[in-house]
């Protein structure tokens, strides 16, 4: 009888050993599929994500940033709008009333302080509106005699591509500063590009 009992106890541990590891190979073929179903929709999420990024890019290209432009409480949409016209003027627009401009307005929340009664920091951008690309167009390749009024042009960005453009430009700097070695250096959004080769911000080493 005892010799039973231990062969019975040895076939019950194999049985429950073998349950174990059917288990076991069953837990890894779940775990491999869900890991794969994972991967398919990260890839697919970090693809939307781009396409929204591209979509937003595209719906401000008609959009120009003025930067260092003072600011002063009460200003008001008509004054900006003529603080504008006044700029592009300057800078050899001779009928700036015929720019197909929609609408003007400061980017982001003011930094008034009221105690002090002024602004403080760096005045917020100006965000200019194009209804047409060529008269922005006309107004960019301008953007070189803006020196002299001491403003700056830029393009109107998604915060992500503005963010990657800050990381990649201490390489856009040394490199513009080898042209003995490159021929061609330029950012396009957030790519930079170095002759042939493009980086971004995930393959910049």
């Amino acid at each position: 009888h005892q010799e039973f009992r231990t062969v019975e106890n040895t076939n019950r541990v194999s049985s429950v050993e073998e349950s174990i590891k059917n288990i076991n190979k069953r837990l890894d073929i779940i775990e491999n599929t869900l890991q794969s179903k994972i991967s398919v929709l990260e890839k697919e999420n970090r693809q939307m994500h781009t396409k929204m990024i591209k979509l937003e890019s595209y719906s401000r290209k008609n959009n120009l940033l003025i930067l260092g432009v003072p600011e002063y409480e009460g200003e008001t949409s008509v004054d900006m709008i003529q603080t504008v016209k006044w700029i592009f003027f300057n800078i050899g627009i001779e009928y700036p009333d015929e720019l197909s401009v929609i609408r003007c307005h400061r980017k982001g929340a003011p930094s008034f302080n009221a105690r002090l009664g002024r602004f403080y920091g760096a005045p917020r951008p100006i965000i200019v509106r194009f209804q047409n690309p060529v008269d922005r167009d006309r107004v960019w390749e301008l953007r070189y005699y803006l020196k002299d009024l001491g403003y700056t042009f830029a393009d109107d960005l998604p915060e992500e591509i503005e963010r990657n453009r800050k990381t990649l430009w201490p390489s856009y700097k040394k490199a513009r500063s080898m042209r003995n070695k490159y021929h061609h250096v330029e950012m396009v959004e957030d790519r930079l590009i170095i002759d042939s080769k493009t980086y971004t911000v995930h393959n910049m080493s």
